[in-house]
């Protein structure tokens, strides 16, 4: 509200010039208590660098007339293969994307295996690390391990050899 009065400002982006169309307004008036009718101007809306011409008049658009200005739009054969060839990369992009995130995945996972098994100082924890493997060439070290924790055995297990095995395993796989 400026000086007693409202105003509100629009910024209006058009290449043309246009009209907007006068248009009334019921109202009641509570201080004549009156059913009371404003009518607007039509205000004449001048667009920078236009040429002079007759203005436009908006006619207002119904949902249906919108459907069917949007509907005519053709899609031409250039723009369709370009649709289709966007699509197949990007479908391309992703498989890739796939294939190295899980190679990395499975090589970090291999070698975060390997330096767990070269640090481990006790046979409890190396036979906490192997027996979820799974692995029917460790079994013979699994039972070595375990007679070392639960019989106090002393047997020697080398590690250099429970690598080896791994790596021949997750090449395999």
């Amino acid at each position: 509200i400026e000086n007693g009065k409202w105003v509100q400002k629009f910024a209006i982006t058009s290449q043309n010039n246009f009209i907007i169309p006068s248009f009334e307004l019921n109202f009641f008036d509570k201080k004549t208590k009156t059913k009371k009718q404003v009518k607007t101007l039509e205000i004449k809306i001048l667009t920078k660098n236009t040429p002079t011409v007759v203005p436009k008049i908006i006619q207002n658009i119904t949902p249906n007339s919108r459907a069917k200005i949007i509907s005519t739009k053709v899609i031409s054969g250039y723009e369709f293969w370009q649709l289709i060839v966007s699509f197949v990369f990007g479908m391309l992009c992703i498989v890739i994307a796939f294939f190295v995130k899980k190679q990395f995945y499975k090589s970090n996972k291999d070698n975060d295996l390997i330096t767990k098994i070269k640090y481990t100082h006790s046979d409890k924890k190396l036979f906490a690390i192997l027996l979820p493997l799974n692995i029917r060439q460790l079994d013979n070290i699994l039972q070595q391990l375990e007679a070392n924790i639960y019989n106090d055995a002393k047997n020697k297990v080398d590690k250099k050899i429970i690598i080896n095995i791994l790596k021949l395993e997750f090449l395999n796989t």
